[in-house]
């Protein structure tokens, strides 16, 4: 059973509905969207990131738990969370300390 199924499953039973209504569900997402519910969920995710990651959208305490939720060390955790609070003022310093995220974050 996959996650998205699982997911949709389990939504449509809170409403009563079917999981072969979940797994029809399940495909229709695949039609319109051309991937699955992770897929879907997964750029969704993404795209929030990458816009939270601008000097524009920045808000300290997103990145932040984005940095947490890192696969990293926690030395590295550490040092680009000063950099971005050392940054947070000064939007040409910020943007480098942003680009430094993104790039530990593979993004």
């Amino acid at each position: 059973m996959r996650l998205g199924l699982f997911v949709t499953a389990g939504f449509c039973a809170v409403l009563g509905m079917t999981s072969a209504f979940a797994a029809g569900l399940e495909d229709a997402v695949g039609a319109v969207t051309g991937g699955s519910v992770e897929d879907v969920a997964t750029d969704a995710m993404t795209d929030a990131a990458a816009s939270a990651l601008t000097v524009e959208n920045f808000d300290p305490e997103v990145v932040n738990g984005l940095i947490d939720k890192a696969p990293l060390e926690e030395t590295q955790k550490a040092t680009l969370k000063q950099g971005v609070q050392a940054a947070a003022d000064n939007p040409e310093m910020l943007q480098t300390a942003l680009d430094q995220v993104k790039s530990a974050l593979g993004m």
